[in-house]
């Protein structure tokens, strides 16, 4: 748990889909929705597909909180990763 959360307390709240955990990673489940809109707005612009980069500088946040976001996006439909960009996939959002 991250520190200064009770473990019991992160436990609820990820039963409760509150938050979800991401690669070791705890995001709020707004902030995985923020995500998908994100990449919504991104592909409305590049339709060829976004880097990791593009995201990360459109979210504000690194490299190491953009990586598993986009591994969540992709493992539930939202992207999907072809060499070196993401693409639109199957439950993308509108932007």
């Amino acid at each position: 748990a991250p520190d200064g959360v009770d473990r019991a307390e992160l436990r609820e709240l990820v039963r409760r889909e509150m938050v979800v955990e991401v690669e070791g990673i705890f995001f709020a489940a707004s902030a995985l929705q923020a995500a998908a809109e994100l990449a919504a707005r991104l592909l409305a612009e590049r339709p060829e597909g976004f880097t990791v980069s593009a995201f990360r500088e459109a979210a504000g946040n690194t490299r190491k909180h953009a990586m598993p976001l986009l591994a969540r996006l992709d493992g539930t439909g939202v992207t999907r990763r072809r060499d070196d960009v993401r693409i639109a996939g199957p439950r993308l959002p509108e932007a």
